[in-house]
């Protein structure tokens, strides 16, 4: 985890450097990137002066959506197994991929194999 609390407090400073930059940074993040913006402004980047989340929780194990008071979630965990197998069998969006978003859906269906 400190790895990506790492790359996250170098990419504030480097925006903070910007020309078009005031050197004060700010973040907004929902679920797990709400989480993550926890974490990083636990370690308290000097360029870093607000974070907003939405959806998320600084205590993973006790109100969080797979933890409840320690328990696991197990409703939650299913739903968004069966969630995230849906949206790998989406299709592209014509409007942003054109006229050859049939034949890219039915080669993600064909290699749709297991779901992670």
């Amino acid at each position: 985890m400190l790895n990506k609390q790492d790359d996250g407090a170098e990419i504030i400073a480097w925006l903070a450097r910007q020309p078009w930059c005031t050197g004060r940074v700010g973040m907004f993040r929902r679920s797990w990137g709400g989480v993550s913006a926890l974490q990083l402004a636990a370690r308290r980047p000097p360029e870093l002066k607000a974070i907003i989340t939405v959806c998320s929780t600084d205590d993973r194990y006790t109100d969080d959506a797979h933890y409840t008071g320690g328990v696991i979630n197990d409703a939650m965990i299913f739903e968004w197994g069966v969630r995230w197998a849906a949206y790998c069998g989406l299709p592209p969006d014509p409007s942003i991929v054109g006229d050859r978003w049939r034949d890219m859906w039915v080669e993600r269906l064909s290699n749709l194999t297991s779901i992670p």
